[in-house]
């Protein structure tokens, strides 16, 4: 379950019926914000501890010289940081410009990572004290541009295109079922979209980031 970040207690009534062992979430502020309201809103209703974990690797990505800069002022502000940043959306492998700037195969790299590791070690974890039949849930928190990437990268869609990544609203969530092969050494992962971008509250944000 992908859940976008929001500044609420991250709770959803839609979703009380699933049970949750793992939550993975960005360690920025408003993300953690989310998580953490709603692994207390689960605790409260389950009277059962659910376990998180913060990572960097689920961070928007890094735009350089436009981090924080408010998207209407940014091509006044840093024209040519924009045109670089603009041009990365059909150059994946291209840094923004400025300290600490990632390219879209920058974010897409570590995110892969988190994600592919958490599920593994949640299968190896859990594959003797899981009832049969029983499904494990990993809800993850993190950044609408983060979310548009895993889907594009778990589904094997090209969303590179600017008209066909959509919006990801605050509070919008989607879900991936995971069948993963326990008998290769790889643990080779197949991944289904079920349904996106769900919504409970509407929210827009005037930043790059």
């Amino acid at each position: 379950m992908l859940l976008n970040e929001n500044e609420d207690d991250g709770s959803n009534d839609k979703n009380n019926n699933i049970t949750i062992r793992k939550v993975l979430s960005s360690d920025l502020r408003r993300c953690s914000h989310t998580a953490r309201g709603m692994v207390t809103a689960m605790e409260k209703a389950k009277n059962a501890k659910v376990e998180i974990e913060e990572s960097p690797k689920l961070r928007e990505r890094h735009v350089g010289a436009l981090q924080g800069c408010p998207r209407k002022l940014a091509p006044i502000k840093f024209p040519r940081e924009w045109a670089t940043f603009c041009e990365s959306k059909k150059n994946r492998s291209l840094k923004c410009a400025g300290e600490g700037g990632e390219s879209v195969d920058d974010v897409l790299k570590r995110v892969k990572e988190c994600i592919d590791d958490a599920v593994r070690r949640v299968v190896l974890e859990d594959d003797n004290d899981r009832m049969e039949n029983e499904e494990t849930t990993i809800a993850v928190v993190t950044h609408a541009g983060v979310l548009l990437l895993l889907r594009e990268y778990l589904v094997d869609e090209d969303l590179s295109g600017e008209k066909n990544r959509g919006i990801v609203r605050n509070c919008s969530i989607g879900t991936m079922r995971v069948e993963v092969d326990v008998s290769s050494d790889s643990k080779k992962m197949k991944w289904i979209l079920e349904s996106w971008g769900v919504i409970d509250a509407e929210g827009t944000a005037d930043v790059v980031v």
